[in-house]
């Protein structure tokens, strides 16, 4: 009994927001730009603790590595690009989030939403792949570099 009640826990995803706390809290209202283009990924089968179902993907991360409109629709059962986020585009951090599984994954992510109107449908996006996995993450800077840095 005491078994299943490990495994049972263990397939629990939890979150928890990071929004007051530091160094999290101090991203949170600051402005980057992209240094690549992106694509734009919805999860077709997302698990429903998640938030977001949208991530921004640089090139070759689980998606095609070379950029192309030909890719917009593709659908792999698991995952479906959206569009491309050109190079240049300015995003706000609005959140922060620990999701952790036991024995499986321990993710620190920042929430994001863009300026341009041209992506405004896609709200609040999961920047997850474009940051390192460290604690606390940081914007892998091939990818993204605050605004004054631009």
């Amino acid at each position: 009994m005491f078994g299943l009640l490990i495994l049972l826990t263990s397939c629990v995803t939890r979150l928890k927001s990071l929004n007051q706390i530091e160094p999290y809290a101090s991203k949170i209202g600051k402005k980057f730009v992209l240094k690549t283009d992106c694509y734009a990924v919805e999860f077709v089968k997302s698990e429903p603790y998640r938030p977001y179902p949208l991530q921004i993907f640089p090139p070759d991360y689980a998606v095609p590595s070379i950029l192309s409109t030909n890719y917009i629709g593709r659908d792999d059962g698991n995952r479906r690009i959206l569009g491309i986020v050109k190079q240049g585009s300015v995003f706000t951090v609005v959140g922060a989030r620990h999701e952790w599984r036991a024995m499986a994954y321990d993710d620190y992510i920042y929430e994001i939403v863009f300026g341009d109107p041209d992506y405004a449908e896609w709200k609040v996006c999961d920047v997850f792949w474009l940051a390192n996995p460290k604690c606390p993450p940081n914007f892998d800077p091939k990818y993204v570099v605050p605004v004054a840095d631009h």
